[in-house]
């Protein structure tokens, strides 16, 4: 939430998971701005996507992100 929210809008956070076949998928997604790794609005190696790879990786799961135009975190476990 801390780089989702610009002040410019309302904040949305959308969170869902469902399990389907014996996995979970998790989508967490907001209505900001998205970041850029090119020009530095965050770094690849910032602290809370070191936690989000680490904690997927304990529940040896699969995550996708995207971040064009908003952010969205898929996580499959």
């Amino acid at each position: 939430m801390k780089y989702a929210f610009d002040g410019a809008d309302v904040l949305k956070l959308t969170i869902i998971l469902k399990n389907v076949d014996n996995t979970y998928y998790l989508n967490i997604s907001d209505n900001g701005p998205g970041f850029n790794f090119e020009k530095g609005s965050v770094k690849e190696g910032s602290i809370g996507l070191m936690l989000i790879k680490s904690l997927v990786e304990q529940l040896e799961g699969r995550l996708k992100v995207n971040s064009e135009g908003r952010t969205t975190y898929e996580i499959y476990f």
